[in-house]
């Protein structure tokens, strides 16, 4: 027979007819299986839904949501500052084309290892030769 799983209310319901059943005198596995569940589902229970009433639960539960959706709100507003963040760090441009030109007339003759050393510090990631950023400095 196929688990069935009990919504949180229905677990706070099976709750309170447990303890009235014991409040009438009945054992724990007596009152247990007349509400029709498990002494150890009955004595998992508390621990998470104990001294709830089903108003409670609801409200419970609509707040877990809430606070669910504030966790991803909160991400995606950091992982945007964090992406604006990183686009103002991002070198200038025209001052590595103007210390690439500088290098070149001063060295006279640099090769692409040169300029790959100096994009590399400026932060540009992957200069590679034939790449638009050593091609664009050559010219």
């Amino acid at each position: 027979m196929a688990r069935k799983r009990l919504g949180a209310d229905q677990i706070v319901t099976k709750l309170r007819q447990i303890e009235v059943l014991q409040g009438q005198g009945k054992s724990g596995a007596a009152a247990c299986k007349e509400a029709g569940t498990t002494e150890q589902s009955y004595y998992c229970w508390p621990r998470e839904y104990g001294g709830l009433s089903v108003d409670q639960d609801r409200q419970l539960k609509q707040l877990e949501n809430e606070n669910g959706r504030l966790r991803k709100l909160v991400a995606n507003l950091s992982l945007e500052k964090q992406i604006l963040k990183d686009i103002a760090q991002k070198p200038d441009e025209d001052a590595l084309t103007r210390n690439i030109v500088y290098l070149a007339a001063a060295c006279g003759r640099y090769g692409c290892r040169r300029i790959t050393a100096v994009l590399n510090e400026g932060g540009v990631e992957e200069a590679r030769p034939g790449s638009s950023a050593s091609g664009a400095a050559r010219g």
